[in-house]
């Protein structure tokens, strides 16, 4: 074959290099301390640009491709051809990252917290009214700081939630919850990160013409594992994993592009693009993951990183001002990468 057809070569080496790429964005977070300080203005400029990563994920890059294959199905299943399933897969799995946190705060809080309402019922009325003015004061206070109270939970004097007393297990609990949340969150995203790399990493392997194309999808590919493995490593840093279990997540994530390439070169020759079943689980399994980031970028990053009480931890207008800025530039680049992939298509 002449080099315009023949792409063996380019997504070999490709195996290699996403996998370098993906590293490279992941694993700097890991061992950077500025990552986990809320008042540091560079920390919080990479957090916002890590929210505007996933956010984009989410609704430019994975969503797009979900509503394509399910439209790839009109007229070749009994359904409506005005009607996506797309919409449905992306609330499934908003409901399921709801499901898991509403799990994991039962787990950690539902007997205490059913023991003090219980201890609240049987107090005065005009107790009741000030234990829970001081539960809701610490309530607002431990979201505020929640992730100073993870990181130090020891450290009174920048302003942690220790409060003594009857309400002395504040600290402690807001603490171990926030801490045991955010590892949930981490999974989460790294399941949804998985998968979309594993589909991409397929439809690249597959690439086994125009040479043009699969080049500007290599590059691509490394850009986005790039910037995908920035957020992801943001993510494990945050939740405060030991080192090593968080090198493996990352590690673990940064191969499974790679794997996907390679199940695409051994299936080139036999992969039906135009499967029903193909496109039904592509389809379900992109758009699933589009609601998994969705509900992290919007819930979980931006009303936390960009809410008033948070925003108040960076002392100077030019840090606010930062925020936004990182958090446009992020998502202005992710925006860009499906547009500059399609150069030179037609």
């Amino acid at each position: 074959m002449a080099q315009g057809d023949d792409t063996l070569d380019i997504r070999i080496a490709a195996v290699f290099v996403v996998a370098v790429a993906g590293l490279i964005g992941g694993l700097p977070p890991l061992f950077l301390k500025i990552f986990k300080d809320m008042t540091n203005p560079i920390a919080r400029w990479l957090r916002a640009a890590s929210a505007g990563i996933v956010l984009s994920l989410g609704f430019v890059h994975i969503l797009p491709k979900g509503i394509k294959e399910f439209g790839n199905l009109a007229g070749r299943v009994p359904l409506d051809p005005a009607y996506n399933p797309a919409g449905a897969a992306v609330i499934f799995g908003i409901l399921m990252m709801m499901a898991v946190e509403s799990t994991v705060h039962s787990i950690n809080h539902g007997e205490e917290d059913t023991a003090e309402y219980i201890q609240h019922s049987e107090e005065p009325s005009d107790k009741n009214l000030e234990a829970k003015a001081k539960q809701n004061a610490a309530d607002v206070e431990g979201q505020t700081q929640m992730q100073r109270s993870i990181e130090h939970p020891h450290d009174h004097k920048h302003g942690s939630v220790c409060m003594h007393g009857s309400h002395g297990h504040v600290s402690s609990a807001t603490a171990a919850y926030g801490t045991l949340n955010q590892k949930t969150l981490a999974h989460m995203f790294e399941l949804g990160c998985v998968v979309h790399s594993v589909i991409i990493g397929i439809a690249l392997g597959i690439k086994d013409s125009n040479f043009p194309l699969a080049r500007n999808v290599v590059i691509i590919l490394c850009f986005h594992q790039l910037l995908e493995g920035i957020g992801l490593g943001a993510m494990v840093a945050i939740a405060n994993f030991p080192k090593v279990k968080g090198v493996l997540l990352i590690l673990f994530y940064s191969l499974t592009a790679p794997v996907g390439v390679a199940i695409g070169i051994g299936i080139a020759t036999s992969y039906d693009k135009q499967s029903i079943a193909r496109n039904a689980t592509e389809g379900t399994l992109n758009s699933v993951s589009a609601g998994i980031l969705i509900y992290m970028g919007l819930v979980q990053m931006v009303a936390v990183d960009f809410s008033p009480e948070s925003l108040a931890l960076l002392r100077h207008w030019w840090a606010k001002a930062g925020m936004f800025v990182s958090f446009f530039i992020a998502c202005g680049c992710m925006t860009m990468l499906p547009v500059f992939k399609n150069v030179n298509n037609d």
